[in-house]
């Protein structure tokens, strides 16, 4: 299993140590195959302020951090599903399984979601769904401990086992 890398934060500074690109982190993708991946904003040409310059997803091991945020945007959140179990998109019932978790310093959590290869064999696109749209069904989720309408101990007059 592969070490797990340092997160670089959202907002930092950063340049692409091979291309010299310049720009702000504003996502991270990671994907199954362990590769990270961050989703990088140049800054805005200020002789053309009403024109944005398209970002681009960098290998984390490309980048390099000039200068680190004065205040630290949530980067990491609790995973709701691991890779490689089965979802479900609770509004259309789209089903796949979960090979990438992004994480969007404006948007949270969301998942890329690939569907199995379709009966004429065709690979059908990734489609990126937020969290709290997916139910997972494979494997079933681990059961969460009901908690018993009895009252506690052997000997309470209630207790309907008893009897």
């Amino acid at each position: 299993m592969k070490k797990k890398e340092k997160i670089i934060p959202f907002n930092a500074l950063v340049e692409d140590s091979i291309t010299g690109f310049k720009g702000t982190v504003n996502a991270r993708y990671e994907y199954m195959n362990d590769c990270t991946r961050y989703e990088i904003q140049p800054a805005v040409n200020p002789d053309n302020p009403g024109n944005l310059p398209e970002s681009k997803l960098l290998e984390s091991g490309r980048i390099k951090i000039l200068k680190l945020p004065k205040s630290t945007i949530q980067s990491e959140y609790p995973r709701d599903f691991e890779f490689g179990v089965k979802v479900r998109d609770i509004h259309n019932g789209f089903t796949g399984k979960v090979t990438i978790m992004l994480i969007h310093k404006s948007s949270g959590l969301r998942y890329g979601v690939e569907p199995r290869v379709d009966e004429k064999g065709n690979q059908q696109d990734i489609k990126i769904i937020d969290g709290e749209d997916l139910e997972q069904i494979d494997p079933p989720p681990k059961a969460k401990k009901k908690k018993s309408d009895l009252p506690n101990g052997p000997h309470d007059p209630s207790n309907k086992l008893e009897r």
